[in-house]
């Protein structure tokens, strides 16, 4: 009888199952926890370079809706973090989505599998998106109206630039699972997190890192639709 065999990656260890190989990569390897703790710490100091830019390059421009003038700040798009994911976004998307509650309570196999897990995934991500876009005048990104395979993004030259629609949802999903990870580990994030939802986040961000160009063609007119409002 064959036995599937599956080794770690980082230490050389060896499970039988999946789940389990999963499980060790996640919890227990200790070089990949040295491994991510060295890159967590190199992303932690290269986003505080990053947002010092941006909070220096960030725009208020007065517009003027219904008569009254009102400020809106427009943040120039940067492709290391296109967008803010806040913990309390994130904590709403696991008790008010629907989709992403049932996905929270899937076992760790279920929540592994790309076959299972590929539409919950798909939905955290556009779910981040939604919540950061709530007011939509305040958005850095928005439909080119020249060409349908492109976005405008807002520019630290003061410019809107015409990007594909595929880049830049690659740009925005990469940086919400970088977002995800410096979230789980942060001591002192806006909200505090169960941690059933800080263990979904962290499968799904797993599951989005094998094959981040598939979610990117899966989301692009569900982007589309939702850039349209």
């Amino acid at each position: 009888m064959n036995v599937s065999v599956y080794r770690c990656q980082e230490c050389g260890g060896i499970f039988s199952r999946i789940d389990a190989l999963q499980r060790h990569v996640r919890i227990y390897c200790e070089a990949k926890q040295t491994l991510d703790q060295t890159c967590i710490q190199e992303l932690k100091e290269q986003m505080k370079s990053i947002e010092s830019t941006i909070k220096q390059l960030s725009i208020s421009r007065p517009i003027t809706i219904n008569a009254l003038s009102q400020t809106v700040v427009l943040t120039p798009w940067c492709s290391l973090r296109p967008i803010p994911i806040k913990a309390s976004n994130m904590l709403l998307a696991f008790t008010k989505n629907a989709k992403l509650i049932k996905y929270a309570s899937m076992t760790d196999a279920e929540m592994a599998d790309p076959k299972t897990a590929g539409p919950y995934v798909l939905e955290l991500f556009l779910d981040q998106i939604k919540r950061a876009h709530e007011s939509p005048a305040s958005r850095n990104i928005h439909l080119d109206p020249q060409r349908s395979d492109r976005v405008l993004v807002y520019t630290d030259r003061d410019l809107w630039d015409s990007i594909q629609i595929d880049s830049a949802t690659c740009f925005m999903f990469d940086g919400i699972a970088e977002d995800i990870t410096q979230m789980i580990l942060d001591p002192t994030p806006d909200v505090q997190l169960p941690n059933h939802i800080k263990n979904a986040m962290a499968i799904a961000t797993m599951v989005y890192r094998e094959e981040p160009a598939k979610y990117a063609a899966q989301a692009r007119n569900l982007l589309i639709n939702h850039l349209s409002y």
